[in-house]
Order: C-alpha cells, then structure tokens, then sequence
C-alpha cells in the first residue's frame, strides 16, 4: 500500500532515546569532550569544570550495615566519654595559602585531653581525586594544630579524627575555601 508516518514515528522515537542514552552514558564516564566541549560556552574565570564520574559505587549493602552499626556504637562511645572538641581555621582559608587549622581537645571536666593523635581527611564532593589527608601536631594545653594549604576553592568536607589510647572521636564538618587573591 502506502507508507505510514504512525510506525516511522515510533521507530525514530526508540531511536532517540537510544541516541540519548548512548550520549549520557559516554558523558558519564569520559566526561564532556571534543564537540561537545566545543558547543557549550567558555566556564566563567577561565577555569575548566571536571565532569568525569571519579568511581564506582559500591553495592555490598551487609558491610555497609556492619559498618553502620560500628559507628552507631562508636557514636553512642563518643557521647558517653563526653570530649568537647573545638575545630577551625586561624583566618579564613584561601587556595594556594598555608593557613593555620586549629583542634582543641577538652575532656567532659573541661580539662585538656593531651597525647592523642589527630587527623583527618578533606573530602571533595565533585571529585574524590582531590581528597587530602593531614595531621596536626601538638602544641601543648590540649591544642592541636597544623599548617594546611588547600588546592581548590568551594565547598570541602572534613573528616577528623582524635585518638587516645583506645579513644575514638570523630567528628564531620563542613569548611569553605575562598579562591585565591
């Protein structure tokens, strides 16, 4: 008979979102590149943005349980020993800067908790390649401390870390660096 448009749509739809697919698919794991990169405008501040998907995730959800249910128990630890830790930076931190970042450890009679070990970790969201890890060192009176220079601006996560003896306090926070002058 003749041609009918309703089947040819169809078919050019599915074809489509298979063409989609394959698109999002290949952006995910090499991020955007060649004529793509071409067709989007240039980043503002000169800089290039990183869009390539840093890993894989895991899917061993009965570790993660064990694990959860560890720093459940760790947490519950931590209240109970009753440590006030104190964090923060000298002046606000800039990329490119060494900048002085501060830990006071007090037990729960506000005395100086001495000797321990403290470190942490900077988390970038954006990027698990640009993840850091320091130590600080003692300065006396319960006060930790450690010369950090950051690599990149924006929003960090931190994961610190205070160990005494068989003592564990962790704590999660937040920090923001601001682009360099």
């Amino acid at each position: 008979k003749g041609f009918h448009w309703a089947p040819a749509l169809i078919v050019t739809f599915f074809v489509g979102v298979v063409a989609l697919n394959i698109v999002f698919v290949t952006v995910a794991e090499k991020g955007i590149t060649g004529i793509f990169a071409e067709l989007l405008p240039e980043p503002q501040g000169g800089r290039v943005a990183d869009s390539e998907f840093p890993g894989v995730v895991s899917h061993d959800y009965q570790e993660k349980e064990a694990q959860y249910n560890a720093y459940l128990a760790q947490v519950e630890a931590q209240k109970r020993r009753g440590w006030q830790v104190k964090k923060g930076w000298r002046h606000k931190p800039r990329v490119g800067q060494p900048e002085d970042f501060i830990v006071t450890v007090r037990d729960r009679g506000g005395r100086p908790v001495t000797g321990a070990e403290v470190h942490g970790r900077f988390l970038r969201t954006s990027n698990s390649r640009d993840d850091f890890d320091f130590r600080l060192t003692e300065v006396g009176g319960g006060e930790y401390r450690g010369r950090i220079t950051m690599p990149l601006a924006g929003l960090w996560r931190l994961v610190l870390e205070v160990r005494k003896g068989d003592a564990k306090h962790e704590i999660r926070a937040l920090t923001s660096v601001l682009p360099a002058e």
